[in-house]
């Protein structure tokens, strides 16, 4: 079986880390409302760190996407 997608954060560097990320092509962060924020054409990379420094402090969601569709919906918190 396939390992999952694993979203990591680590708000002291205003860093989202996601590993295994194998697969992925695009990654989107959405604010808590559903509106767009940032995306990132990752082309299959092992791991994609995303930086949020110009994020306000708050709830947000990433949603990461393979060619076949979104596979994975996470929330996180910027503090």
């Amino acid at each position: 079986a396939e390992e999952a997608f694993k979203v990591i954060y680590n708000p002291m560097h205003d860093l989202l880390k996601v590993s295994n990320a194998r697969g992925v092509n695009m990654a989107e962060i959405y604010n808590i409302n559903g509106t767009l924020l940032k995306r990132m054409n990752v082309n299959n990379q092992e791991s994609i760190d995303i930086t949020l420094q110009d994020l306000p402090e708050g709830l947000f969601m990433i949603k990461l996407n393979t060619k076949s569709g979104p596979v994975q919906v996470d929330k996180f918190l910027k503090m």
